[in-house]
């Protein structure tokens, strides 16, 4: 079987026979499927896509070297395609495209999901038109992150489905599944919270790629007597705080080795703290307490990826030689795109909408659980699946070491207790 090979270009001069051609096929595979709306006057005139391939917005997909698919591309609005517009956008200030007069030769599949990731790697805000009968495009348009918006009225007159990239809204920021929620009972909001909650261990499995970048990464550094910087703001910067702090206690490590910063400093782990995540200069000042060397790593926190405190500091902690990482839940985020090492994990819109303490503060916990577990186990801080460096600082962990002590040297109760408290820790009671 010959392998395919796609390829885009934009269309020429020379392509216009085939472009009429295949639009003009598309047009008999509407009318055969029993729809008469498209393209209600006839084909786009041979003036309208010359005018396309003149200014650059007309465009083409070949296949082993034949052209198969036709499209323009082009920046918003398009006066000359569509002049009525009812509904409501998702995002109707932000610069966006169109995509329109898609058609393809018979037999040719993908052509939608090849033709929206080219498209998608010019812009995140596409919009997109389809007419009611054409009930496998609008849900192929669903399915790859689009959504319904209103009715077009094309200049022929044809009434037309419009659709918008939900990647124009931030995932984090996109309306909930659910709706209503005030007038579901007790255990439907429990319900529902936990479906939603499902979604996000399969979002943090598919980003494992992604930590175990880092995570070696960081490890280099570590052993080089590098520490690790988590920096958030509001959730996120409390998350980070939350982990580092449990460090020390669990795994008998210094307070400086993993340190959490939070925008607005300690007071914002419990009052909010107006505008602090707005300044971006300020996280690296507040890093600059602890003297970063080039053997350190900053991981940035923040769901949006957009946080001004948070892209600030890793942006200044990259130019200055540190390693950067982050935790968001939005894709192709400027955090990312600043960061050496992003981990993204796409949970999907929250419960309540926006509120990302949810689902994207559950993800971020359970990634920074991985990242600082993973790091202490190939630090040494573990062995065999025991805590032997915790700090024995209550009646109960001197209970946990005295048992492991008991049974990794098969002393007594008593005797393994008193050397445990001689040595300080399980590790040094078992090697002393």
């Amino acid at each position: 079987m010959t392998e395919l090979t796609r390829n885009f270009r934009r269309a020429r001069v020379a392509d216009l026979p085939r472009i009429l051609e295949l639009i003009e096929c598309g047009r008999q595979k509407m009318r055969a499927a029993g729809n008469n709306e498209q393209w209600t006057n006839g084909q786009p005139s041979q003036e309208v896509i010359e005018e396309d391939i003149r200014l650059g917005e007309s465009y083409v997909m070949t296949e082993n070297g034949k052209v198969v698919v036709t499209f323009a591309f082009k920046p918003g609005p398009d006066v000359t395609y569509a002049k009525i517009y009812e509904g409501k956008w998702l995002d109707d200030v932000k610069p966006y495209y169109v995509v329109h007069r898609l058609a393809s030769a018979p037999g040719v599949r993908g052509v939608l999901k090849d033709v929206l990731n080219f498209c998608f790697s010019h812009t995140d805000n596409i919009r997109i038109d389809t007419h009611r009968q054409n009930v496998v495009m609008r849900h192929a348009l669903e399915k790859y992150g689009f959504r319904y918006c209103g009715i077009i009225y094309l200049l022929d007159g044809a009434e037309r489905l419009a659709f918008q990239s939900c990647n124009s809204v931030a995932i984090t920021e996109q309306s909930s599944n659910y709706d209503n929620l005030e007038q579901m009972s007790v255990v439907e909001l429990l319900h529902h919270i936990n479906e939603e909650d499902y979604r996000v261990a399969e979002a943090v499995k598919l980003a494992i790629p992604q930590i175990q970048a880092f995570v070696e990464a960081v490890e280099e550094r570590m052993k080089l007597g590098g520490r690790l910087f988590y920096i958030g703001a509001g959730t996120s910067g409390r998350l980070g705080v939350l982990d580092a702090s449990e460090l020390p206690p669990t795994f008998g490590v210094s307070d400086t080795k993993v340190v959490g910063l939070i925008a607005g400093g300690d007071r914002a782990l419990r009052h909010a703290v107006e505008k602090a995540e707005d300044m971006p200069e300020q996280g690296w000042q507040d890093l600059q307490a602890y003297h970063p060397t080039a053997n350190d790593t900053v991981l940035g926190i923040a769901a949006s990826g957009t946080t001004p405190y948070v892209v600030g500091v890793v942006r200044l902690a990259r130019l200055n030689g540190l390693l950067t990482g982050c935790i968001t839940s939005n894709p192709h985020t400027p955090l990312a795109q600043t960061s050496d090492f992003p981990i993204e994990t796409i949970v999907g819109p929250e419960f309540v909408t926006g509120s990302s303490r949810m689902k994207s503060g559950t993800a971020q916990k359970m990634v920074l659980n991985m990242i600082s577990t993973t790091l202490m186990v190939r630090m040494g801080r573990v062995q065999g699946n025991r805590m032997v460096n915790m700090q024995l600082t209550n009646a109960k962990l001197v209970d946990r070491g005295t048992r492991m002590v008991q049974d990794m040297l098969g002393l007594s109760y008593e005797e393994a207790q008193q050397r445990l408290l001689e040595a300080g820790s399980v590790d040094e009671a078992c090697h002393y």
